[in-house]
């Protein structure tokens, strides 16, 4: 036996008191395939394959003087005083490549490396997570701070809601492990919490509402006599007159100048359906032939089957409840056309958004749910609003459920 092969059976005997009867039978195996062969190579790939993460394996001892402090006894009664562990449940750099959402991936990352550093899996591992509050109002001091140490690590910011996803992602890895977690993720092939989808507009609490309504109060009194306005009553066929003033009777047009064509709705929202003027400023040569009113490049949805009136969404495993509340929201201020049209900012989003009708509708969705809305949440539920707007909820459905949300 050469001097490369003591070295090897001696890291294999140096392991075998921790490893236990595992390391019995790769030294059996070693000393078998040395004695198939005096300059001993691998019998196989598989052997070559298992004994590699034989010698690569941890936990990796070495010699010290060092005492050891908070280590479990059978640890403290091996020959060796040091011990590097790594905790096969919690390992200490993972990977989250797996997450295909780049924001995700690195919001989870750091709030990883910050437990880890805290050493607080094993509090999640015993956590039990209250269904009335949750993780983002929790009043466990510890659970309190933990999120404000993750949030201070995390140079973007967590709002109320991509910190209660976070803790949630953090408390299924605590409970299941890691590779648990990434297998999960993988076979469902999407992301492992899907309170992410508009995680870039985070860092905002409720409070910007308020500034926000603040900051546009001037504006809704400059367009109060506008909203005062019914936005079916006729108007006239003056070119030179740009303010569209309405006329009180239809005796008032035939007296006047006779009306040409006009395009009228069966919708009667005063705010979002304003009288439509032809327009010859505007091509409408993009839009299908059925949804395009005649002279204007305002759009109707073709199906009004499109918002069923008291859909069912029980197919959601997520924001069921906030979902459903906004909707019915949406109903009832007869919203739906006028997010059919909307066309959001890539800045600002919504909730950034500076629209007086998008504030509106978001404060009372705000109100409708109990003012449990964090800033991220208001987003992310607006975003499902504007997708059953222009898709129709049928398709919201079929994406919720691809997406496993």
């Amino acid at each position: 036996m050469n001097k490369t092969e003591s070295i090897i059976l001696k890291q294999v005997q140096q392991r075998k008191s921790i490893m236990g009867n595992f390391y019995s039978f790769v030294q059996e195996f070693i000393q078998t395939s040395l004695g198939r062969n005096s300059n001993w190579e691998p019998a196989s790939v598989r052997e070559a394959s298992l004994l590699k993460r034989v010698l690569s394996a941890k936990p990796r001892c070495q010699p010290s003087d060092q005492s050891v402090h908070g280590l479990p006894d059978r640890i403290k009664d091996l020959e060796t005083t040091e011990v590097q562990l790594e905790d096969e449940k919690y390992p200490i750099s993972p990977n989250f490549d797996f997450i295909t959402n780049l924001h995700e991936r690195h919001m989870l990352s750091s709030a990883y490396k910050t437990i880890t550093r805290l050493q607080k899996w094993d509090y999640l591992c015993e956590y039990i997570i209250s269904e009335k509050t949750g993780y983002m109002f929790s009043t466990e001091s510890t659970i309190n701070e933990l999120m404000n140490q993750i949030n201070t690590d995390y140079e973007l910011g967590h709002s109320g809601c991509s910190m209660g996803c976070t803790m949630r992602t953090m408390d299924l890895i605590a409970k299941n492990g890691f590779d648990s977690f990434r297998e999960s993720v993988i076979q469902d092939t999407n992301q492992p919490c899907n309170e992410n989808v508009d995680h870039v507009e985070a860092s905002v609490v409720q409070e910007h509402w308020l500034h926000v309504n603040q900051k546009t109060h001037s504006m809704d009194e400059e367009e109060e006599e506008d909203d005062e306005m019914p936005a079916l009553e006729p108007v006239s066929d003056d070119d030179e007159d740009d303010e569209m003033p309405a006329l009180e009777s239809v005796s008032d047009v035939e007296t006047t100048q006779p009306a040409k064509k006009q395009r009228v709705t069966d919708d009667d929202d005063d705010d979002e359906m304003p009288a439509l003027i032809p327009d010859q400023t505007h091509s409408v040569a993009k839009l299908p032939a059925e949804l395009v009113v005649e002279g204007h490049t305002e759009r109707r949805p073709s199906d009004p089957s499109m918002y069923p009136l008291d859909p069912s969404f029980d197919f959601m495993k997520l924001y069921k409840r906030e979902a459903e509340s906004a909707y019915q929201t949406v109903q009832k201020m007869e919203m739906w056309n006028y997010l059919y049209n909307h066309n959001t900012e890539k800045k600002r989003g919504y909730m950034f958004s500076e629209d007086p009708k998008i504030i509106d509708l978001s404060n009372q969705i705000q109100e409708d749910y109990g003012g449990l809305h964090s800033g991220s949440s208001m987003a992310l539920t607006l975003r499902f609003m504007e997708l059953i707007a222009k898709e129709g909820f049928d398709v919201f459905r079929e994406e919720c459920i691809r997406q496993n949300m």
